[in-house]
């Protein structure tokens, strides 16, 4: 099981975990210890995440990853 934490506006893949836990106060805890608050993000668990995704390349959008259209690949 895979956790994609998604940017709400755009659905743009900030993170993937492989765990999701909640602290005292109802956040987020991610597999690298990261702690997010639960409003800023939309969390989506899925099955297996695809080798070639990458954050912020891609979106998840109806169950399909897509290109982010915004992207701008590092030099």
């Amino acid at each position: 099981m895979k956790y994609l934490i998604l940017c709400p506006s755009d659905k743009r893949i900030i993170h993937i975990s492989t765990t999701l836990e909640y602290n005292i106060v109802g956040g987020l805890i991610l597999d690298s210890g990261l702690h997010v608050a639960p409003n800023i993000c939309e969390v989506v668990e899925v099955e297996e995440v695809p080798n070639h995704i990458e954050v912020e390349k891609y979106c998840y959008v109806e169950n399909e990853y897509v290109l982010n259209e915004n992207y701008i690949e590092a030099e």
